[in-house]
């Protein structure tokens, strides 16, 4: 694996991550899911850019094409995680699926 040095990069690119501290950090979020997961936290694009600290053409661009920068996306995995949203990776770091922490305990979302 390469070292990126691109301020963006394509969610669905596994072979570009970045190196920190002699590992590396690999976080992919697909479209579909970031789609699935604002749809589940019942959030606007507009709302969950504001509650993410990023505008709104950002979670535009990761919804439809996987390109935030690493600073975006960890911002808006916050507020995913503030809203209950766990999520469920594969054997490659990959998020594959969430499920909403009330729904795990067997509490209503509200």
């Amino acid at each position: 694996m390469e070292a990126s040095t691109s301020k963006f990069r394509n969610q669905n690119d596994l072979t570009r991550t970045k190196r920190r501290s002699f590992c590396f950090q690999l976080v992919i979020l697909r479209p579909s899911v970031a789609r699935a997961a604002r749809a589940f936290t019942g959030l606007t694009v507009n709302a969950l850019g504001e509650l993410a600290g990023v505008g709104s053409r950002t979670i535009h661009r990761l919804e439809h094409q996987g390109n935030v920068s690493d600073k975006a996306l960890g911002k808006i995995l916050g507020a995913f995680a503030e809203k209950g949203i766990v999520w469920m990776y594969d054997e490659f770091g990959r998020i594959e699926g969430m499920i909403l922490r009330c729904a795990m305990n067997g509490n209503n979302y509200k």
